[in-house]
């Protein structure tokens, strides 16, 4: 999980980079945002959710231990009102918290959703490293 402060803003020297994020992603919004709509509207999400913020309150704080993905899951759901999809990576035999995604509404004023799959490389196991 990137640190609030460090925003993923873009630089000159990764531009290629974020034309690939808008190959892959963007393309299917071009109908309703341009490229700069669509990155303005992304980093204003990002910048209006403080997840630190929401699982530090559910006492769900990053040590580099064993933690619950449902509570991972929960905290999030409780304060966003929506289902997010919790992303494991598997290193060497153990499985970390890797991404946190949200689903919208596709629209110039999206609205958050349930996304439909809740848990996606984490294995059977309930804990993650966080």
């Amino acid at each position: 999980m990137r640190h609030k402060s460090n925003p993923p803003v873009p630089r000159i020297d990764n531009l290629r980079f974020w034309g690939e994020q808008w190959v892959k992603h963007g393309t299917c919004s071009v109908s309703m945002l341009d490229q700069y709509e669509y990155f303005s509207l992304a980093l204003k999400l990002y910048n209006g959710i403080n997840l630190r913020e929401m699982l530090r309150k559910e006492s769900v704080i990053p040590r580099g231990t064993l933690v619950a993905r449902q509570a991972i899951f929960d905290a999030i759901r409780k304060h966003m009102k929506c289902k997010p999809q919790i992303r494991c990576q598997e290193i060497q035999n153990q499985y970390y918290l890797y991404e946190i995604r949200f689903c919208l509404t596709a629209s110039k004023d999206p609205k958050f959703i349930d996304c439909n799959t809740e848990f996606v490389g984490c294995s059977i196991n309930p804990e993650v490293y966080f």
